[in-house]
């Protein structure tokens, strides 16, 4: 096909055009986003104050020192597993502040390669984010790093590396920060839940292949051992007539959870961090990696001396185990299907 000179001027008039049809469109269509933002006055007002603009600083800082580096712990079953730790403990502490109080968190990294925090959801002044090589240098090993801030929100978030977070992660480091209400509702107590799943090799120890084709292939790293706060098979004894605020965090790689809460007296009151505007039906809420849920929950004197299983139904029929034909380096999982009790809840009141 041959093209000629009046060919290539009228192709040129119309590319012209069009372009010029297309910088008129997008400030119109730009113009009628906007107002029509401003129409949607029910949703405004929704949200209004959920977010303050500024943190209200009293006065009180709280100082923690956090140190990144390998650790042999019992973890799972009790078995030592060599991990990545905060403070030589996985999960890492709950940081637990105020609204109004400073947190001054000090990094000391021991680990063989860099890293940073991030405060996962915590609306932080830039430079304390921690996205290595944008708001920070790498924190390299043996040196610190001080983080510091006033949180603006109450809720339940997390922190962990921005640094090769896929690896590191998934070998342990992470933690939950607490931010409570200037004056913080009359629950019993506040208890954390931390969800997690951790992919071990045949001798029982983290697989130490990270970012496979296999993993990206998956929607991510999936494990073949789940966890609440680092352990199995363990139970959360309570009360009748006990109100819990149970804070659930989901800090695995790819893996969704869906906990089923029947049998009990339980409300969403909170989901990554904002208050809903009434308490919800937990049934049907699923939590993918990071995301957070606070629970309202009821011990009714209906259940004293009765043991009340917390079933995952997300996992209960999504157990897999890799072909080695797709993943020539699978490892053999020792326990099998994904286990489907997360926890169960006995009462002894």
């Amino acid at each position: 096909m041959t093209t000629t000179t009046t060919d290539l001027a009228r192709n040129t008039r119309r590319f012209r055009q069009l372009i010029g049809a297309v910088a008129i469109a997008v400030p119109l269509a730009v113009s009628t986003w906007l107002l029509a933002g401003l129409r949607v006055s029910a949703e405004v007002r929704e949200f209004r104050g959920s977010y303050p603009e500024d943190a209200q600083p009293r006065g009180v800082v709280r100082e923690v020192t956090l140190t990144a580096t390998p650790a042999v712990v019992p973890l799972l079953d009790g078995r030592p597993l060599a991990v990545w730790a905060y403070n030589g403990q996985v999960p890492g502490p709950v940081l637990r502040v105020r609204l109004g109080e400073t947190l001054r968190v000090t990094l000391v990294n021991r680990l063989p390669q860099p890293t940073t925090i991030h405060w996962h959801g915590v609306r932080v002044p830039n430079a304390m984010d921690g996205t290595p090589g944008v708001t920070q240098p790498p924190v390299a090993p043996g040196e610190t790093f001080v983080y510091e801030f006033t949180p603006k929100d109450a809720g339940t978030f997390w922190f962990h590396p921005h640094l090769r977070a896929s690896e590191q992660v998934a070998r342990g480091l992470f933690g939950v920060l607490v931010v409570e209400e200037a004056e913080p509702p009359p629950y019993s107590r506040d208890e954390v839940w931390v969800l997690d799943d951790w992919l071990l090799d045949s001798s029982g120890q983290i697989f130490p292949q990270f970012n496979t084709r296999h993993d990206l292939a998956h929607d991510g790293r999936w494990g073949n051992v789940v966890t609440v706060n680092g352990t199995r098979g363990t139970t959360l004894a309570v009360k009748a007539g006990e109100r819990i605020r149970l804070r659930l965090v989901n800090v695995a790689n790819g893996r969704v959870f869906a906990p089923d809460f029947a049998g009990l007296d339980a409300r969403v009151i909170a989901v990554d961090g904002m208050y809903a505007a009434r308490p919800l039906d937990p049934a049907g809420y699923e939590l993918a990696p990071g995301n957070r849920l606070d629970i309202d929950l009821t011990i009714p004197a209906s259940l004293r001396g009765k043991r009340v299983p917390i079933t995952d139904h997300f996992s209960r029929t999504r157990s897999w185990r890799p072909r080695a034909s797709r993943h020539p380096r699978a490892p053999t999982f020792p326990n099998g299907a994904v286990p489907r009790r997360l926890r169960s809840v006995p009462s002894t009141g």
